[in-house]
């Protein structure tokens, strides 16, 4: 098969990685090219049309369109900026029932569900990402999120926006939590702490909901969450969540995700590449 990365859609911190990609996809024996509208496969960075990634929409709907598949590279949540999210456009966790070995290789832990904090945080997205489309603007989300909120809880409503797209306006009653950068980080931001004090967490399918479930944070995501399997979709139940075992869902979490050298030795890419050769 012949892929094509996209490497002038991509953001500052991506050469590395695709870099690895490229490498491990030619230890397979596949060819690889950079900027190749004609290839079988595209390879682009992130799911997010703006700014460096403004173009790979094109990209990406062209080859929808054509019906050829699209490997999505992007920054990881299980160790930021050392693992890497590596997914076939929407798809969710490439396969599923893994056994407990490699969350243990990646020192993976979950704490335990609590059951404390007062507020609930919702956490906004960037409604320019892929992962927004089939969604209503981002303002009339929040008011129909904190709306459907109010007629199940009184608890305090805390509104986080994503930290590149802040907010237009705020619904009444609601507190406007404003993300902290991290020094000495690329693009790390204090969300973990903010996690850490909600009792539970709104989002929609980015990865908040994911970092909630791991740090035993409940939270209420859409379906197409990868956060979704261990978390709740009805906001009904926003007094009394549901807290499931996790362990399945981290086991195959763990799969979606790899270091630069597993990249780059073709390891990580191996299952995506038979995947795509017997589809």
């Amino acid at each position: 098969m012949r892929f094509s990365t996209f490497s002038r859609f991509s953001a500052r911190n991506s050469g590395p990685v695709l870099a690895a990609v490229t490498h491990g996809l030619a230890q397979l024996g596949q060819t690889v090219s950079d900027h190749d509208e004609s290839a079988d496969v595209a390879v682009v960075w992130s799911r997010l049309w703006s700014g460096r990634m403004a173009n790979n929409k094109t990209i990406v709907d062209s080859f929808r369109s054509t019906g050829r598949p699209i490997i999505i590279v992007e920054v990881g949540v299980l160790d930021r900026n050392q693992t890497w999210q590596v997914s076939v456009d929407q798809q969710w966790f490439p396969t599923v029932g893994h056994d407990s070995t490699r969350a243990q290789q990646l020192g993976l832990q979950l704490r335990p569900w609590h059951g404390s904090g007062q507020s609930i945080l919702i956490a906004m997205q960037n409604p320019k990402s892929d992962q927004w489309h089939g969604q209503p603007p981002l303002d009339d989300w929040l008011t129909q999120t904190v709306s459907q909120l109010r007629t199940h809880t009184d608890r305090p409503i805390e509104v986080r926006p994503h930290p590149r797209f802040p907010l237009r306006s705020l619904p009444t009653g609601c507190v406007l939590q404003t993300p902290r950068h991290l020094l000495n980080t690329y693009d790390s931001y204090d969300f973990e702490q903010a996690c850490d004090r909600a009792w539970a967490v709104i989002n929609v399918n980015s990865h908040p909901g994911i970092v909630s479930i791991l740090r035993g944070t409940p939270a209420f995501v859409h379906a197409s969450s990868w956060a979704a399997p261990a978390a709740n979709t009805d906001l009904s139940l926003i007094e009394n969540p549901i807290r499931p075992d996790r362990t399945q869902w981290l086991n195959d979490l763990a799969w979606t995700e790899w270091s630069l050298g597993e990249l780059s030795s073709g390891a990580a890419l191996q299952e995506t590449v038979n995947g795509l050769q017997n589809s």
